[in-house]
């Protein structure tokens, strides 16, 4: 009996080995049509885009319907649905003039955004051009009223000056008028002293 169970776990373990032997092999095979599909993929792809062609055109030519029977299907969509081509053509011709309007609209809105960046651009100009003339203004006057008070100033000292020289030459003169007069009435004297020693 115990040759038996091993017997039987010898033939379960080569069952097992067998599997796992499988499923190698089937992975390899497998691998090996993978890569050879992949290489070809290119022409296999091309064959089966042309043998695709064909189908279709053989079943376009065997679905295809007569020109009159297309032509007595038409007629009678049309008298099923009478205004349905005008219906149609009118969807079509609004579609269209609403793709305009659309264009149209896109247009405008472009336009007056670059009219109102245009303002917006003149507008800083101005403001510009307004700080600048107020600076050189304030600067100028600035200037000016410097220029001013110091040729008020020069203006004023000389006045001073002018005041200062008449005033010394006002009372250089009496000064000297003064210094005259004192000389001649020292001189006077001296003469009048010199007469009275002369007579004594």
């Amino acid at each position: 009996m115990v040759k038996t169970v091993k017997k039987v776990e010898k033939s379960g373990r080569n069952t097992w080995l067998a599997g796992l032997g499988g499923y190698d092999t089937s992975r390899d095979v497998a691998a090996d049509k993978i890569d050879r599909l992949v290489e070809g993929t290119g022409s296999t792809m091309d064959s089966l885009v042309s043998r695709g062609q064909l189908v279709e055109a053989d079943l376009k030519k065997r679905l295809q319907l007569p020109e009159w029977l297309n032509q007595r299907l038409n007629a009678i969509r049309a008298s099923l649905n009478p205004g349905q081509q005008q219906l149609e053509s009118a969807t079509n011709k609004l579609d269209q003039a609403l793709n305009t309007l659309e264009a149209l609209v896109a247009n405008v809105e472009q336009e007056q955004k670059k009219a109102e960046q245009a303002k917006k651009a003149e507008q800083a100009k101005k403001a510009a051009a307004t700080k600048a003339a107020a600076a050189k203004k304030s600067s100028v006057s600035g200037t000016s009223s410097s220029t001013s008070s110091n040729s008020t100033r020069s203006t004023k000292a000389p006045d001073r000056a002018t005041s200062a020289k008449t005033k010394s030459a006002g009372s250089g003169s009496s000064t000297q008028r003064k210094t005259t007069t004192r000389r001649s009435s020292s001189t006077g004297n001296k003469s009048a002293s010199t007469g009275s020693k002369a007579k004594s």
